[in-house]
């Protein structure tokens, strides 16, 4: 149930600490939709849907619901971050004021079907939490019982930042052998969890053409559905892979499959090893007088923003290993991959390890559409402070060639010959974290335990909260230096320890706001002559590391993502779903 507790906390603490001096936005902003699918033996779906917004301008809330097919929607219900329900209304005015759809929700009937509506009362940064029963969500088919299932609409406006469901059966455990699972409309992922649970998540960046179609194919004997249909689930399956990855993985699969069915072997027992041993999913063991320790404290338990005081001292020795450790320690995502090689990117950009270059990207077919972009020149070695780092800079010089210019394409194919190497990385790095984190005290070996196991200290316990401190501060940042901006000079270690976080594009734009003329690595590319926009380096180093992480996770996970086993999900396809529609938001 983490998977699951994890959602709710976050949408429900971040309204109750949310700080009422941050400026309000011009526009209404989604900072997430999660939903939790509670499904019941029949095949009825318990809907549990949590919208974190920001809104200053119009009157209601919508989602239209036009593509039900078999099934029906009942008791739709809404209630806000002070625990106010609303009162339905049978017959829902769209004109009406924002005084009077306060605490209030209803059902529009439209043409091609309804629009479920509700107030928005105040402006201001609100979470509602809506509920409602989707009837008949898993059919039964000739061979499996399943459904295929709209739960976020594209066309959305404003877009969403990020979207997740959870989707579970209370008293069984959902897993690969019982169910298959797949996830259409966004760039993410779909897992199974530890605690029979299916889990699927996006990454950040989303734009108006994303949506999550979900997609679940069970044994028969799981459930008893209602609706039973004369045709088998393959066909549904079919219909929804058309112009998806899926379809893709799948044509590549057939070409040769005996060669990759070699190659697959080995990197999904690697996986399950993994998921297996970490709760982060890494195997992090360290070697101290002859005994193997595991790295992930016994004991830890996540330290929330809410819970410490703004911390402004450069945390954890700024030692990038050990960021991502805590980093997977407490706020374990899909994108940490992504984030570390970002991070590490401006830190040698900082030090002068990497410069920024233009280049040409020649159109051959149209030299009109000839266009410079930027990229970086692997100049002198680092003064490497891990082997992890030392580790990475290789690959990228292996990447780059005789002319040391890096393009993404370069690093992006390296990965995906190399895949082993590169998973191997992230689990090194974490270890040469946490390994630093064992030898300055914030962990200690459990006595007299047989496992190995470790427990976080006191002073550990400190060192997590100074750097989930200085995560808020930066995720503040805006706010708290509205009337001094003395920092400037730590700028640079702010932005890299950000990018660590997650945070480097927010932070960058803050930063620009508040001083303007604020230059990264400003005493290297005035030498130069060049000055670079800090959102563009930000961009560009997030682009490098998004490029690679995401390559891995396609090729690692295409064997097992394209027959329902979980792993990335398809940026098109879930074609002949039910649910939802296209459209809605704010008005």
């Amino acid at each position: 149930m983490k998977n699951l507790k994890r959602i709710i906390l976050i949408s429900l603490f971040v309204f109750v600490f949310f700080n009422p001096l941050i400026v309000k936005a011009s526009n209404d902003m989604i900072y997430s939709i999660d939903t939790i699918v509670d499904l019941q033996d029949d095949g009825t779906a318990n809907i549990t849907q949590i919208w974190d917004i920001q809104t200053n301008s119009g009157t209601e809330f919508y989602i239209p619901m036009t593509n039900l097919n078999k099934m029906k929607l009942e008791n739709f219900s809404v209630v806000d971050e002070e625990g106010v329900e609303f009162d339905f209304q049978s017959d829902w005015d769209l004109n009406a004021s924002l005084e009077q759809k306060a605490h209030k929700c209803g059902i529009n009937k439209i043409d091609d079907g309804f629009e479920l509506c509700w107030g928005k009362g105040s402006y201001g940064r609100h979470i509602y939490t809506l509920t409602w029963e989707y009837k008949n969500v898993v059919q039964a088919y000739n061979d499996f019982d399943g459904f295929n299932i709209r739960l976020v609409n594209d066309n959305m406006d404003p877009v969403p930042k990020s979207i997740s469901a959870v989707i579970k059966k209370d008293g069984f455990d959902l897993s690969n052998k019982n169910s298959r699972i797949w996830a259409f409309g966004y760039k993410g992922e779909i897992n199974f969890t530890d605690d029979g649970m299916i889990e699927a998540l996006s990454e950040d960046n989303l734009n108006k053409y994303n949506y999550m179609n979900i997609m679940v194919r069970f044994d028969k004997g799981i459930f008893d559905p209602i609706i039973e249909n004369d045709y088998s689930f393959d066909e549904v399956e079919d219909l929804a892979k058309q112009e998806s990855s899926y379809e893709n993985e799948e044509i590549s699969l057939g070409k040769g499959l005996k060669s990759i069915v070699i190659i697959a072997i080995p990197f999904v027992f690697i996986w399950l090893i993994a998921k297996k041993i970490s709760k982060s999913g890494f195997e992090i063991p360290y070697e101290k007088a002859g005994i193997k320790l595991d790295l992930f404290p016994n004991n830890y338990k996540k330290i929330l923003s809410k819970d410490v005081d703004y911390c402004r001292k450069i945390p954890l020795e700024n030692n990038l290993d050990m960021m991502h450790y805590i980093s997977n320690l407490n706020w374990y995502s899909i994108t940490i991959k992504r984030d570390i090689i970002s991070a590490y990117l401006l830190y040698w950009i900082k030090n002068r390890n990497i410069e920024i270059i233009e280049r040409i990207k020649y159109d051959i077919i149209n030299p009109e559409k000839d266009k410079k972009i930027l990229t970086f020149k692997m100049m002198d070695s680092p003064n490497f402070k891990s082997d992890p780092e030392r580790a990475l800079w290789t690959m990228m010089i292996i990447s780059a060639g005789e002319d040391k210019i890096l393009d993404e394409g370069e690093f992006s194919r390296y990965v995906i010959r190399n895949l082993e190497q590169y998973r191997i990385w992230f689990g090194d790095s974490i270890r040469s974290g946490g390994a630093r984190f064992l030898d300055i005290g914030g962990i200690e070996p459990i006595k007299k335990s047989k496992k190995s196991k470790t427990n976080i200290t006191q002073n550990g316990i400190l060192l997590v909260k100074e750097f989930v401190g200085f995560k808020k501060y930066l995720d503040d940042f805006t706010l708290i230096n509205e009337r001094e901006v003395k920092e400037v000079e730590l700028w640079d270690d702010y932005l890299i320890i950000a990018t660590v976080l997650g945070l480097g594009e927010k932070v960058a734009d803050q930063m620009k706001k508040l001083v303007p003329n604020y230059v990264f690595a400003k005493p290297i590319y005035e030498e130069k002559g060049d000055i670079y926009d800090i959102q563009s380096i930000v961009t560009l180093t997030n682009s490098f590391g998004e490029t690679a992480s995401y390559a891995y996770r396609s090729i690692f996970s295409s064997s097992s993502s394209s027959d329902g086993g979980g792993g990335s999900s398809s940026y098109s396809g879930g074609g002949g779903y039910s649910g939802g529609g296209s459209g809605g938001g704010s008005r």
